[in-house]
């Protein structure tokens, strides 16, 4: 068993929104799991991860990212960059381990799991912060790797264009978050899902569309797991592969989920997806 509370004292959480915490009955691992969102998301989509690698003596941390909430249509959302969450999240560890939280104290560093653009703020954590292995499931690409976007999900995105090189916050149409993001998902719950989406900044939508976040892989030299899903059309399989193909380490691993899209801590079969990462963390280096 494990509960779940929230804590949102700037001291710790700065410029994050909130910061959800699993806590397990029991403590088996000493290192938490610090668990980064995507665009358009918040720490709700780590809700199964969460819960599951408590009840297995992990501690999970769940960030909602700077402006990441209900009504987040700001302007100063839109000017938010990739580096301004990096920054951020950079901090929240800094805090963590030398305050720790209210009822725990201080935290040893973290296991940082990275999915979507929070795979690209994973990646350059290393650079600036202390980081005791990652793992990208479904990385947005950093500066020298191919988006190898879908031509039809290009289209679809050019309504928001102008919204984007305003560097405005945007959001995606219901039609295109269900055809590119939620494709692998039961489309009884696309209402639902397309609801707890939130808007996303065009800066940061920009610096990925256009390469402007440079990752010294020479840093990533803890454990690694590349986690790349065959039905994903947003981030396709490749980029993965581009990804582990940049590691300069003998320590990292490449998986690609033929059955999963762009969601594999969300979509039906989830708990696979939970044992093999689980599996992978806790077996002997």
């Amino acid at each position: 068993m494990s509960r779940a509370y929230e804590i949102t004292d700037q001291s710790i959480i700065g410029k994050n929104h909130r910061l959800k915490v699993y806590e397990p009955d029991q403590l088996i691992f000493p290192n938490p799991i610090l668990a980064l969102h995507g665009m358009w998301a918040t720490n709700r989509r780590w809700e199964n991860f969460g819960k599951f690698f408590s009840e297995r003596g992990f501690r999970v941390l769940a960030p909602d990212l700077r402006h990441h909430h209900t009504d987040n249509n700001l302007p100063e959302l839109g000017t938010t960059s990739v580096l301004d969450y990096c920054s951020d999240i950079a901090n929240l560890i800094g805090a963590l381990r030398v305050l720790g939280l209210p009822e725990t104290g201080q935290l040893e560093a973290p296991i940082v799991f990275g999915h979507s653009m929070g795979g690209l703020i994973a990646q350059k954590l290393p650079e600036i912060a202390p980081v005791h292995s990652l793992i990208l499931i479904n990385s947005a690409p950093p500066q020298g790797i191919k988006l190898h976007a879908d031509w039809r999900y290009q289209l679809a995105i050019l309504r928001n264009l102008p919204e984007i090189l305003g560097r405005k916050p945007f959001k995606l149409s219901f039609k295109t978050y269900a055809r590119f993001i939620m494709n692998n998902m039961p489309d009884s719950q696309w209402p639902e899902l397309y609801q707890g989406a939130v808007h996303e900044s065009g800066q940061a939508a920009l610096d990925i569309r256009f390469g402007k976040v440079a990752v010294n892989f020479s840093k990533i030299t803890m454990p690694t797991l590349i986690i790349g899903c065959e039905k994903d059309r947003i981030t396709p399989r490749a980029i993965a592969r581009d990804i582990g193909s940049k590691m300069q380490q003998d320590d990292w691993t490449h998986w690609c989920y033929p059955q999963f899209a762009h969601w594999p801590q969300v979509e039906p079969g989830w708990e696979l997806a939970a044992n093999d990462i689980l599996n992978w963390l806790t077996k002997e280096k």
